[in-house]
Formats: C-alpha cells, sequence, structure tokens
C-alpha cells in the first residue's frame, strides 16, 4: 500500500514538473517547470521512500536478531541433548552395576555355616569347622548362633588339640574369645566369663593396647588379632554353657 501511494506521488510530481497539457497551460499559470528532472523528481521520491527505508531497516534488524536468537536456541537444544544423552549412558552403568549386585547378592554365601561342615564331637562338645566362607569376627558369631550355638573356646589342652589337628594349618579361625569390655581381661563370648584357657605364641603376645580385640585360632596358638578381618571360624554347640 505505501509503494503504491510513494508510485502515485512520484507520477503527480513529474507530471506537475513537466507541465499541464497545453490547453490546461493556457487557462492556468502554472509555477512549476521542470528543469532538472533527476533532481527534482529524484530528490522528491527519495524523500518519500525515507519511511520504506527506514522499515526495511528495521526488519533487517529483527531479522537479525530472529537468526541469532534460533541460533542461540539451537546451541542450547543441542547441549540439552548431549545433557540427556549423558544422563543416559550414566543410568545404563547404574543399572549394569545394579544388576551385577543383584547378581553378586543373588549367589552371596549363606549367612550359616556351610553344609559341608560337620560336627566334630569332642567330650560333650560338637564343634564346627568352617573351612570354606570367612567372615568377621561378629558376622561368625551371627552364622554360629543360626545353627544353635556360639563361636568355640576351648577350656583344656584336650580340646585345644583335638581341634587344632583337624584345621587347616595355614588358615587363621575365630574363636569365641574377647576383650572388648576391658582390655585386660580375655572373656567367653555366649557367658561373658573370664577365659579359662589361652595358648598365646610367645614370640606374639598380644598387644592389649591396640585395636584388637578378638582371638583366632593360628599355627598351634591362639593370637589376638583385628576383628573386622574375614576369617574362617570354629563354631560349638552343646548343652553345657560355662
Amino acid at each position: 500500500m505505501l509503494k503504491s501511494s510513494t508510485l502515485i506521488l512520484c507520477v503527480l510530481c513529474a507530471l506537475d514538473c513537466h507541465g499541464s497539457p497545453p490547453k490546461f497551460q493556457e487557462e492556468t499559470d502554472s509555477i512549476c517547470r521542470l528543469t532538472d528532472a533527476p533532481n527534482q523528481c529524484g530528490a522528491y521520491c527519495q524523500a518519500a521512500l525515507f519511511p520504506i527505508f527506514d522499515h526495511m531497516a528495521r526488519l533487517r534488524d529483527t531479522l537479525k536478531k530472529v537468526e541469532d536468537s534460533m541460533e542461540s536456541n539451537k546451541k542450547m537444544w543441542e547441549r540439552i541433548v548431549k545433557h540427556m544423552e549423558d544422563n543416559q549412558k550414566n543410568l545404563d552403568r547404574l543399572q549394569e552395576k545394579l544388576q551385577n549386585q543383584i547378581q553378586s547378592n543373588t549367589y552371596a554365601p549363606s549367612p550359616t555355616i556351610s553344609n559341608s561342615t560337620a560336627c566334630e564331637k569332642v567330650g560333650s562338645k560338637c564343634f564346627f569347622i568352617e573351612k570354606e566362607v570367612a567372615r568377621s569376627w561378629n558376622a561368625s558369631q551371627d552364622a554360629c548362633r543360626l545353627i544353635g550355638g556360639h563361636l568355640a573356646y576351648f577350656q583344656n589342652q584336650e580340646e585345644f588339640d583335638a581341634i587344632n589337628a583337624k584345621v587347616n594349618a595355614g588358615s587363621p579361625y575365630w574363636l569365641g574369645i574377647s576383650n572388648f569390655h576391658n582390655k585386660n581381661e580375655f572373656r567367653y563370648v555366649d557367658s561373658n566369663k573370664p577365659a579359662e584357657f589361652l595358648q598365646w605364641n610367645p614370640k606374639d603376645l598380644p598387644d592389649i593396647d591396640s585395636n584388637d580385640h578378638c582371638v583366632a585360632l593360628h599355627l598351634n596358638f591362639t593370637y589376638l588379632r583385628s576383628c573386622n578381618i574375614p576369617r574362617l571360624f570354629i563354631c560349638q554347640r552343646d548343652q553345657k554353657i560355662l
């Protein structure tokens, strides 16, 4: 619409400057004479077109802003997509880790002693020597409780020698003796009474000031060791509690 109006104005300007038809010129005294067409009409049309030029310039600026915004949005979406892909990879790794953990827990050892562990009868006591699954001292005690017993201890040399002859010589075994409550006193796990029989290694006497509080059988002697380290263990089940 603006272009049409401008064109009409330019035509009128040209007619005015070239003069009216002869008859009309005779009757009127026109004050416009075309002496410099390029400057007279061109300047008028150019002035009339200035609003269009300004409008087009603003449109170009707006278009440039839209293009910049689209480019910025494109980069933003690319970052979002990359972030989503990274999250998906992390989820895949987590799922794989959880599946492996589930499988590992599925095949975890039973909380009690191995089925192959048989009773070794010594006097009135029944000893179970766990030779397959190592556990911490507390976990070993829990496993013994599940069969109605407790971690084993010895009351005399006969019991000690009988069981010591049946264990694997190179492996340490947890016993039901500790000094948790008093570093100077070693007590039985089931009755909390003072231990009557311990056979310390003269070359490795217990360091009662250390963080080791649990007694283990190893290489024909008893030793004081860290309770958290998994070891094999010996359970005891009998009718008499000291």
